[in-house]
């Protein structure tokens, strides 16, 4: 027998447990990740960073490849069929190796029909050692199913944790050496294995590392991953082609402006895996067009608005003083690539929690067309931007083709009949108006003379959250079990917090 929902109000909790646990970890990745890219764009120039930057995108596609969706399966049938999970991991882990191998070997050869000669020598290169990463995807994806069902995000925050000490120590022995262009791709590569092995050294042989193949269960899982896996690579390829055709369409300069502002996005894009990591299989049990799938998916919809808020007005209203902490003074033309970059995000959050709630729910061929129409747009604008405008031509093509994605996203669940609403959308408005005169306030007293870049991004970041929260709280929009938590955690909760009014979204 599969295993019981839980209440609400009980995965609530859980959702703000494993979120609070894997944004620790999370957040060790992202500050790794921005102190990297600071180092390794003043260390190796707009030139070769451009080149690592079209390299890690390569990549990120390839590691794809070697999913092709069959966690995602794994991840549904074993919470359906928890009694059968070492038989499935088995298997999974056996046909993940196979692939992986498999698309290491066609990813290589690809790399130099797309980047031939010695201009794209130095690309190559940091594909080829990029691509090492493939050889743990098959053990790091089945940790993940098996912590993803248990809905446990301790062992995945203590890799994050770990995979960001060791990549930042790795790097600063090869910036302290001068070491070469090669040995920066390296220091990635190992943190990547380390965010994969970790988690199986908690599991202490909970997991099947021993690869099997059951022909009859390969095809099963195989025709099922079909679907997600297209879903995998189609959405991935849309979200990576971007820096990718500029790498081929534009200069190396260009490409480093763009590839500057995705790796400030990039470090932030996990928050909407971090909630659905809780939701994904919860979301799996439930048939259409009952009550509780319409609360989950207003859950996570209602979730990621209040989280992204904040986000977008600091990106936006301090993206100068972002690029030029992250990139220095040869990057200051990334700032309007960010800024479009950063409303391409808020969107794409919505995108995320849209595509990965189809597919626990098994619409991966829904979701697939979705995808399809946004990735054929996104090519077409490339193709007409990039020669005119370069980055931030590829910018506002991205931002076009997540608001068509999520246009798109809205009527499918309308038609599924869980379409979610904006959470209290008068007090948002509200709200992200006094936000955003915090950095125009800022603009306005020349802070930047006064503070420094620096200081003005943190006095302006932290300024922005405290209007936030307050915003929040003065207009009574701060959602029922956060006042709860936060009254019990200031000794004030002498008489209960009222549950919120029945039209209200659930929220976190």
């Amino acid at each position: 027998m599969g295993r019981a929902p839980a209440p609400l109000s009980s995965l609530v909790r859980k959702i703000a447990l494993n979120t609070s646990l894997l944004t620790s970890g999370r957040f060790f990745i992202t500050l790794s990740g921005l102190v990297g890219t600071a180092a390794i764009t003043r260390y190796l120039g707009t030139g070769a960073f451009g080149s690592l930057a079209a390299g890690l995108a390569i990549v990120s596609i390839a590691l794809n490849l070697g999913d092709v969706g069959l966690f995602t399966v794994a991840t549904r049938e074993v919470a359906r069929e928890p009694q059968d999970e070492r038989r499935l991991l088995s298997n999974a882990f056996g046909l993940a190796l196979v692939i992986s191998l498999s698309a290491m070997v066609l990813c290589l050869g690809l790399s130099f029909l797309i980047y031939p000669g010695a201009d794209g020598a130095r690309t190559r290169e940091a594909i080829a050692i990029l691509l090492a990463q493939l050889l743990v995807a098959a053990p790091g994806g089945v940790a993940l199913v098996h912590y993803n069902v248990r809905q446990q995000a301790l062992p995945l925050s203590a890799a994050a944790t770990v995979s960001s000490a060791v990549f930042l120590i790795a790097l600063g022995v090869v910036i302290a050496l001068d070491g070469s262009f090669g040995l920066v791709a390296g220091a990635y590569t190992l943190g990547a294995f380390v965010t994969a092995l970790v988690p199986l050294l908690f599991a202490r042989g909970a997991i099947p590392l021993r690869p099997a193949r059951d022909p009859e269960l390969w095809r099963r899982m195989i025709r099922a991953a079909l679907p997600q896996s297209a879903v995998l690579i189609v959405g991935t390829v849309y979200f990576r082609l971007d820096l990718i055709l500029v790498s081929v369409l534009s200069s190396a300069h260009q490409t480093a402006l763009y590839g500057l502002g995705y790796k400030v996005i990039e470090s932030l894009l996990w928050l909407p895996g971090l909630l659905m990591f809780t939701l994904f299989p919860e979301i799996a049990r439930e048939d259409l067009g009952s009550r509780r799938l319409g609360e989950l998916i207003q859950t996570a919809f209602s979730s990621i608005q209040l989280i992204l808020l904040p986000l977008v007005v600091v990106l936006v209203g301090f993206a100068p003083e972002i690029v030029q902490v992250v990139g220095g003074g040869k990057y200051a033309g990334a700032a309007t690539v960010l800024r479009i970059l950063a409303i391409s995000m808020a969107l794409g959050y919505f995108n995320v929690i849209f595509g990965l709630s189809m597919a626990s729910l098994g619409q991966q061929r829904r979701l697939l067309r979705v995808l399809l129409v946004s990735l054929v747009v996104n090519v077409v604008l490339n193709a007409v931007l990039i020669p005119v405008d370069g980055a931030r031509g590829a910018a506002i093509a991205l931002g076009v083709s997540e608001a068509l994605g999520v246009a798109l996203g809205l009527l499918v669940f309308r038609d599924l009949g869980v379409l979610p609403s904006i959470y209290r959308s008068r007090e948002t408005l509200v709200v992200v108006v006094a936000m955003s005169a915090v950095p125009a306030l800022l603009a306005l007293l020349d802070a930047r003379e006064l503070l420094g870049r620096v200081g003005t991004l943190a006095l302006g970041g932290v300024a922005v959250f405290v209007v936030y929260l307050a915003g929040l709280w003065v207009l009574r929009a701060v959602p029922a079990d956060a006042e709860r938590a936060l009254r019990r955690l200031l000794g004030s909760a002498r008489e209960p917090v009222p549950d919120p009014p029945a039209h209200d979204p659930p929220a976190p």
